[in-house]
């Protein structure tokens, strides 16, 4: 009888994890809850704390990969005036073909919203972490260099599971990303809250 029920429950499709529920709505709105409770908390301050600067940075990351799901080593090769380029009023990723996994050159016109928390970041809150002026590293790390890949794989997984309940890898971002393009008008503006998504 117990091998009978263990052939049967060998048979049976697997029960799908929790992460795999995870969707770039949620991602994205995680993003923007991150960096709109940093800048609550700083102006509640009337400062910018380094935990606030944290906070907002990890926000951006979050917010970008809901988009735009880069790869790890792409995403940690970023600079501010090398890959991240002004277009107008806007911002874009230029990345060259060093910088990907795939040896091609990618572009990226950045969205209305994403522009503005980028010019956020750099002119309030980027400063604010100790000695992110003697680089151009788009993301600082607490000790003042270019976060590395595996500091930002950490953090995510530690954002992710402080509000879902579960870790959202890199990898999964670029599972759910596409749901949120499809959803936007021409792949265009993205909402400011769920409740302006589509339905």
């Amino acid at each position: 009888m117990l091998k009978a029920s263990k052939g049967i429950a060998s048979q049976a499709a697997p029960k799908p994890r929790k992460h795999h529920l995870v969707t770039s709505e949620r991602l994205y709105l995680l993003g923007l809850e991150l960096m709109d409770g940093a800048m609550e908390r700083a102006e509640a301050a009337g400062k910018v704390s380094k935990v606030c600067a944290f906070q907002y940075r990890d926000g951006l990351i979050i917010l970008l990969l809901a988009l735009i799901p880069l790869r790890r080593r792409t995403l940690t090769a970023l600079r501010v005036g090398k890959h991240l380029v002004r277009a107008g009023n806007a911002w874009m990723l230029d990345i060259p073909r060093e910088d990907t996994k795939t040896d091609e050159q990618l572009e990226f016109l950045l969205c209305e919203t994403l522009s503005r928390r980028i010019d956020l970041y750099l002119e309030r809150f980027r400063g604010r972490i100790p000695n992110a002026a003697t680089h151009t590293g788009l993301w600082v790390s607490n000790k003042g260099n270019p976060m590395a890949g595996g500091t930002i794989y950490d953090m995510v997984i530690r954002r992710t599971r402080k509000t879902l309940g579960f870790g959202v890898t890199l990898h999964r971002f670029r599972h759910a990303a596409p749901t949120l393009c499809l959803l936007m008008p021409g792949g265009g503006l993205a909402p400011h809250r769920l409740s302006d998504l589509p339905s």
